[in-house]
């Protein structure tokens, strides 16, 4: 299954704030008897973009899936990720009015 997509902030100064990122894909490894992983199978999911934003920000994308069928996973050196996106940074610097 393949991560899903971040979400757009609706509400950024009555404006969109921009996208949210992509999910990660998905990698299915179908060895009928054998396998060995010796390389790296990543499938993480991407950053929101940065907003300089009061309200909403948009957020990250998951990380997707890794499957992998076999009968023996042999002896492997190798690298399996799924991370999720970072969130967004939030630029924003307005000025308050100390409550009143």
């Amino acid at each position: 299954m393949m991560g899903s997509a971040g979400t757009a902030s609706s509400y950024c100064n009555g404006a969109n704030s921009g996208s949210g990122g992509n999910g990660g894909g998905a990698i299915l490894v179908n060895a009928t008897i054998y396998a060995s992983i010796n390389g790296s199978l990543i499938v993480d999911g991407v950053a929101s973009a940065s907003s300089s934003c009061s309200g909403g920000l948009p957020s990250a994308g998951s990380g997707g899936s890794i499957y992998v069928v076999a009968n023996t996973l042999g002896l492997s050196t190798g690298l399996l990720r799924s991370n999720g996106g970072d969130g967004s940074l939030n630029t924003y610097s307005g000025s308050g009015n100390n409550g009143a």
